[in-house]
């Protein structure tokens, strides 16, 4: 509720303002707000969904897409009839209702975000040896019988035995995946604002009048909104193979053909296709690299995870942004932007891939190890 009001009342007084700086600041705040709000919105539907999260997040994340589609022909029809101040004040007043729906929420379904937890099982399967004691105590006793060579040779060796039987070495190995993981967000985030930015004056510039342009908006949007759903359905009918790894590197993959052809293709009817099948892998991306990352964490760090998912997407989207706008400025073709957004996009799926390889050696390494 907090976060609806900071978000909104902001808006409401930015329709007042009389500077641009004025304007800025208040958006500035108000963006602060709505990140606090559906931040807020989504973990609690995490929370409520219990193991059988996948598909109400879908759900909850499809409202985004269809908002997508909605919010700039309401913004448009609301500034030819009322100016931008109007405009600003109705949408401000719009968003009053996500107090309304904050205030739905149960309580009871927050605070189990926020007890007490038994450690995650990763954690306690690693043990937990005193190797600050064993290593002053291994130095005793060499200080004592050999000299300082050897002393240094065995401390090092004592040092890597405990580092190996203390399970960081895993740890490290975890690390190292969530920063794949991370990287792979972060490029997601970067081709989702690329592509939303000039899919539709990749269609002027081909030759085609503004209003085809729209249309090819439109399937993107269309794609996208079946794009969230879809995922969250095949999370539901076949977890095993379905999953939010498998499903994000298919999906990269496929947005990284549609994006690469699209460079090389003017046809009006394959750019609406094209658009259709990128919407539909960037929808579902959006609901995917939550579930990427809330994989690799325990249950009572979800929160964290959707947090970390979001903030790294967020910051691909400026860099995206940037990056595209750049391409253009130098190339003046929105042809050169969707190639480098189609390479990014084959190397979020290749990254996603590496971290599932891994994790798959890694597990037969553990079954070949151990005693039958």
């Amino acid at each position: 509720m907090a976060g609806g009001l900071l978000g909104t009342l902001p808006l409401i007084l930015g329709s007042l303002s009389q500077t641009p700086s004025q304007l800025c600041g208040l958006t500035v705040i108000s963006g602060g707000g709505y990140g606090l709000a559906i931040l807020s919105g989504y973990s609690s539907v995490v929370a409520a969904s219990g193991d059988e999260y996948g598909l109400a997040f879908a759900l909850s994340m499809m409202g985004a897409g269809v908002g997508m589609m909605l919010l700039p022909a309401l913004t448009q029809s609301l500034f030819f009839i009322y100016g931008w101040r109007g405009a600003i004040l109705l949408l401000g007043a719009l968003n009053l209702h996500s107090v309304v729906a904050a205030a739905t929420l149960s309580p009871e379904i927050l605070s189990t975000q926020l007890g007490t937890h038994e450690p995650s099982r990763e954690m306690a399967e690693c043990p937990a040896t005193d190797t600050v004691h064993e290593n002053e105590s291994y130095r005793e006793n060499m200080k004592e019988t050999f000299g300082w060579v050897h002393k240094i040779r065995q401390a090092a060796c004592g040092h890597i035995r405990a580092y190996l039987n203390s399970g960081r070495l895993e740890i490290a190995r975890v690390i190292l995946q969530i920063c794949f993981v991370i990287l792979a967000v972060i490029l997601y985030g970067m081709i989702y604002s690329g592509w939303t930015i000039f899919v539709v004056p990749d269609a002027e510039l081909k030759g085609y009048l503004n209003e085809d342009a729209v249309l090819v908006s439109v399937s993107g949007g269309v794609g996208n909104i079946i794009g969230r759903i879809m995922c969250g359905l095949l999370l539901r009918v076949k977890q095993g193979i379905f999953n939010a790894s498998s499903q994000f590197i298919t999906m990269s993959a496929v947005n990284g053909v549609a994006l690469i052809v699209n460079s090389a293709t003017s046809n009006f009817s394959l750019l609406i296709s094209l658009a259709g099948i990128s919407g539909l892998a960037i929808g579902a991306g959006a609901v995917l690299k939550s579930l990427l990352i809330m994989e690799m964490f325990s249950t009572e760090r979800r929160t964290s995870s959707i947090t970390c998912a979001m903030l790294s997407q967020g910051l691909g989207e400026v860099c995206g942004g940037v990056l595209s706008g750049y391409l253009f400025t130098i190339t003046t073709s929105t042809d050169s932007v969707f190639l480098v957004l189609g390479y990014c996009s084959f190397a979020s799926s290749a990254l996603v891939l590496l971290v599932r390889l891994h994790t798959a050696i890694a597990e037969l390494s553990r079954k070949i190890s151990s005693p039958s």
